[in-house]
């Protein structure tokens, strides 16, 4: 069936949606009749909050996704992206991302560096910023979940030698990631 009329009003994120009602108030302690406003999408909101305001101005996420967003004044349709959303009554998000950044590291550092002691990812950047970039570093494909274009892309490490340490392995992943951010960028 059509889910439609199940799905509330679509509101602009400074709408309000209603008010704190007295049965939330006495849960909450927010002052009954607080105006609730409709309020933004999280990539939308991370922008916002990390200083991105004007149009041409672009924000970068490195979390679990791969985030790269830039303000627009209308939205494009050439050449296609991953998402786009409202930023404000009259301009647009444009957001291309996927699951291809830090999640990464966190898959490394907990199945490689579980044992070690002490801030583990604190250690992995030492260990990145320790080796000099070079023509033989191992190269990284950042796609433990698939990536954008094919979700069964798999993740790998490629040009191996056995002079390469973990902090070479640590630099070819943090290279994958800034790779894919820069081609999502592009």
């Amino acid at each position: 069936g059509d889910a439609l009329p199940m799905l509330p009003e679509l509101l602009e994120s400074a709408d309000i949606a209603g008010q704190v009602t007295p049965e939330v108030a006495a849960i909450t302690g927010l002052v009954a009749g607080t105006p609730v406003v409709a309020g933004l999408f999280d990539v939308v909101a991370s922008a916002l909050g990390s200083g991105v305001s004007e149009t041409g101005q672009a924000s970068i996420i490195a979390g679990s996704w791969s985030i790269n967003q830039v303000v627009l004044d209308a939205p494009i349709d050439q050449p296609p992206v991953f998402m786009q959303s409202s930023f404000d009554r009259n301009r647009w998000l444009a957001i291309e991302s996927s699951a291809t950044s830090a999640a990464n590291l966190e898959w490394l550092v907990h199945q490689f560096m579980a044992d070690t002691p002490g801030d583990r990812f604190g250690l992995a950047s030492e260990l990145v910023a320790s080796i000099d970039a070079a023509e033989d570093t191992p190269i990284y494909h950042p796609f433990l979940y698939g990536a954008q274009q094919d979700g069964r892309a798999r993740a790998g490490f490629y040009g191996i030698g056995g002079w390469h340490s973990r902090a070479h392995m640590l630099r070819a992943l943090f290279e994958g990631v800034v790779f894919e951010h820069a081609r999502h960028i592009d």
